[in-house]
């Protein structure tokens, strides 16, 4: 049976979200597939590979998900405060009902969706730096400087899931974006 890369990362990605990624074997992989580990191994070089394919799908799934929410009306500064407490609802998303043992798992998989969203929030400052919306100097800055404050705060919902400081985080971005310099009709 013929088998793709993308039907071998359903596997995986269903296996892992049951199991979590120190549990999985390339032998059960394989046996759910009804396929070899050679087989296997014709499209992913190692285990490790396998899991970060999976994860780089769920980052351009939640990408494509954030860009969709965050079109349409509103101002630049309220699309990119939408998008943090997206990224915020979707990193606990990753943690409910996760074990001890899955949340190393969640490290990984907001590393990949934090590159898949990195592009959008910096689109979103540099469209809000250009109308005068946000007193930012330099788009780039601005993204890695809020991706760093939403990352770190992920890391510490890892460490502690009841921890419930969004807003906190939220309203310290839209301080960082400084104060607004026009008035958007």
């Amino acid at each position: 049976m013929a088998v793709t890369k993308d039907e071998i990362a359903d596997v995986v990605e269903a296996h892992i979200a049951k199991h979590g990624f120190q549990r999985m074997t390339v032998d059960e992989i394989a046996a759910k597939l009804g396929i070899s580990k050679k087989t296997l191994y014709q499209h992913f070089d190692t285990k490790q590979d396998m899991y970060a394919y999976v994860f780089a799908r769920i980052g351009e799934k939640s990408r494509a998900e954030l860009a969709a929410s965050v079109a349409g009306e509103g101002s630049c500064r309220e699309k990119v405060l939408k998008l943090a407490r997206m990224i915020l609802a979707q990193a606990r998303g990753r943690l409910v009902g996760a074990g001890d043992d899955l949340r190393g798992e969640h490290v990984v998989a907001a590393s990949a969706c934090t590159e898949a969203w990195g592009t959008l929030l910096e689109d979103l400052l540099e469209k809000g730096r250009a109308r005068g919306e946000l007193a930012i100097g330099d788009a780039t800055l601005a993204q890695r400087m809020v991706t760093a404050m939403l990352t770190e705060y992920s890391l510490m919902l890892s460490e502690n899931p009841k921890l419930k400081r969004d807003e906190e985080l939220v309203a310290a971005i839209d301080r960082f974006l400084g104060p607004s310099l026009t008035v958007v009709r």
